[in-house]
This record gives C-alpha cells, sequence and structure tokens, in this order.
C-alpha cells in the first residue's frame, strides 16, 4: 500500500462537534470547533460528546464496571486480549494509524493493542468511544498522560456507538468488543480499505456459570457473519478454560455479564454457596475489510 503522506497536527484529530458536525481542535482543556462551540476536557482527560444528556448516567452502573475491571485484570481472558492485539497489528499496514474503540468501556483491550501497535515501530492515534463517562473514567488510569495534553496520543469521548462524533472516511480500523455493532456508522468513518474488528461470545461461551445458574442452560446464538459493505477478512477461534478462586472473583463475572440483569433473584442464589469455579470462554474475533 502507498503510504499516506504524513499527518500534520491540525490533521491528527478527526472528533467533530456533536451540534455541528465540524472538525474539533484541541485546546489544553477544551476542544472547540470554528463555530465557536466549546467542550471541556474533564480533569481524567475525556470529552463528553453525547448529544442527549437526559437521564443522568448513561451505560453500565459503577458496580458493573469495577467488576468488570476486577474480573479483566486477572488475566482471566488474556489470550484474548493478546489475540486481538496481534491480529489487529498483523493488519495495520499505515505507521500512522488513528483507530477507534467504540464501546471502549474501562480500556482493558484498548491499552494493549495501542502497546501491541508501538511495539511494532507504528505511532497509532487512538479515539476511545463509550456512553458511559465513569468507564471512562477508569480507562483514563490505563493510559496515564496519554489521554491529557495537547499532543495526546489516546482520546477519550462519551458519545453513543450510534452516532460516532467522527469525520467521515478518516479511520484506518474501528474495533469493537462486546459492544453495540453499528455497521453504517463503522462504513462511513472507516476509509476504503479500512479494518473492521469485532468479538463475539461463541456457542458455549462461560457454559458452566450458566449450568450453575440455570436449570436449563443454552448455547448462545451465534451472530450471522455477513456484513453488508464489509468483506470478511479472516476468523479467529480462542477458546480455554480459566479458575475463579473465589466468591468475590465468581460474582465480578457474572455481575459484568448481560445475565445478570435477566436472572431471577431466586437463580442468582444459587452462585451463593459456590468459592470456585471452573469455566470455559469461547470467543470469536472476527476481522472485516471496508468495501
Amino acid at each position: 500500500m502507498t503510504a499516506r503522506r504524513r499527518k500534520t497536527e491540525k490533521e491528527e484529530n478527526m472528533l467533530i462537534c456533536p451540534i455541528c458536525r465540524s472538525r474539533l481542535l484541541r485546546e489544553r482543556s477544551r476542544y472547540v470547533c470554528e463555530h465557536g462551540h466549546s467542550h471541556d476536557i474533564s480533569k481524567y482527560g475525556h470529552v463528553n460528546l453525547l448529544m442527549s444528556q437526559k437521564g443522568g448516567n448513561h451505560g453500565d452502573s459503577r458496580e458493573m464496571l469495577l467488576s468488570r475491571r476486577d474480573f479483566l485484570d486477572s488475566g482471566a481472558y488474556g489470550e484474548l486480549q493478546r489475540k486481538l492485539a496481534l491480529a489487529i497489528e498483523s493488519y495495520i499496514e499505515d505507521n500512522e494509524p488513528v483507530i477507534v474503540d467504540s464501546g471502549c468501556g474501562e480500556c482493558y483491550y484498548t491499552a494493549h493493542i495501542k502497546e501491541a501497535l508501538t511495539a511494532s515501530g507504528k505511532n497509532a492515534k487512538i479515539i476511545g468511544i463509550d456512553i458511559s463517562k465513569e468507564a471512562l473514567r477508569l480507562a483514563s488510569r490505563r493510559f496515564g498522560g496519554a489521554c491529557k495534553g495537547e499532543q495526546a496520543s489516546v482520546e477519550l469521548a462519551v458519545a453513543s456507538s450510534y452516532q460516532l462524533p467522527i469525520e467521515d472516511g478518516s479511520i484506518d480500523a474501528v474495533v469493537s468488543v462486546f459492544a453495540p455493532l453499528c455497521p453504517d456508522e463503522f462504513h462511513r468513518i472507516l476509509r476504503t480499505g479500512g479494518l473492521f474488528v469485532t468479538v463475539i461470545p461463541a456457542a458455549k461461551h462461560l457454559w458452566e456459570l450458566k449450568s450453575a445458574i440455570y436449570e436449563n442452560p443454552y448455547e448462545n446464538e451465534v451472530m450471522p457473519y455477513e456484513i453488508d459493505r464489509f468483506d470478511m477478512i479472516e476468523k479467529i477461534e480462542v477458546s480455554g478454560n480459566f479458575l475463579l478462586k473465589n466468591h468475590k472473583e465468581i460474582l465480578d463475572l457474572f455481575s459484568m455479564t448481560p445475565y445478570f440483569c435477566r436472572t431471577s433473584e431466586q437463580d442468582r442464589k444459587k452462585l451463593d454457596d459456590l468459592e470456585t469455579l471452573k469455566c470455559r470462554y469461547d470467543f470469536e474475533i472476527l476481522l472485516y475489510k471496508k468495501i
């Protein structure tokens, strides 16, 4: 691939104003557009670009976020983290790619993607998008000062995956890990030939956890692989086992799953007597190219 011309400082920011859709320029403590709309950067380093501010906090609760952070930091999904980062690095040819993690949460996977690209000599610009302000507060701790200052190599923005504050055709890769799939938005922001990567649970993912809770556990329904205006280029299967060593780890896992909100109190209580649980993970990493 012919290398694109080196991005200028001004071009490196692909965020756009949610009010007028013009490009945002980053200053020390805010983003501002040519029409004078100003969006303050929080002390944590993220900017709120969510159009609807109604209803207070959006996204996962703090309890769920902390449970997910603690579980992921235990390393149980470390193999997925490693293979995801390697897959993205292997398909990114540009030396200065711009990558969006849509529904990034606390940036467990995002941070490792950034590390893998840096280790391979690529100066990546990462944009993490999540609807939860609390998630991005936790995310900022993973990057230290990388999301602060005018030359930040990581930008964190509160926004909806269904209305991404990103310029058309400006992004080299979009990543979506257990987050809402918005193929129209992803297609809009990706350059032609750009990479789209998603991770989905395969049929037997967390089977033992479900067996402990439900009388008749069910396999996960795997989504169709075909996505309009994208070509699938690879599927990577990631599976294995991990051991939950105490009751807290079991509850951390359960609290971060969709089952947490769908399970009756009676079934939830079945976990009360469990102190250890050997469980399998079963994922599919799906990689697509925009056409």
